[in-house]
């Protein structure tokens, strides 16, 4: 049974809310203390990386590795979390393009690329 909260916890420990999600000191360890019952897509697990525990095993130093359970809750399916990037740089500006084509694969298999050329390739 699910309990309704107005607002956000206001919590002054240095612990995660939810202890499934760790950290744990190794990725086997996070299998190993993450039961079946306790597993579910899309659960984040923190793994340190290098990290340094306090007194209180909580981690006050180094990195965490995030990851999740994917298409499953076996120990295979908690992968690294993959972190999407957009880099404006590598993208072409429309000063960049000269030509808009609009082509079948067939077509396109059979030219050479033009860097200026946007190629929209249709089924």
């Amino acid at each position: 049974m699910a309990i309704d909260i107005i607002t956000g916890f206001n919590s002054a420990s240095k612990e995660s809310l939810d202890k499934r999600s760790g950290p744990y000191l190794t990725l086997a360890a996070a299998k190993s203390n993450l039961d079946a019952s306790s597993r579910f897509v899309g659960l984040k697990v923190l793994v340190a990386d290098g990290a340094t525990p306090d007194a209180a095993g909580n981690f006050v130093d180094g990195d965490l590795n995030e990851y999740v359970f994917t298409g499953g809750v076996a120990d295979s399916n908690l992968v690294e979390a993959v972190t999407l990037k957009s880099d404006l740089d590598l993208k072409p500006s429309s000063a960049d393009i000269d030509n808009i084509v609009t082509l079948d694969q067939a077509a396109y298999d059979l030219l050479t690329p033009d860097s200026r050329t946007l190629y929209i390739i249709t089924a």
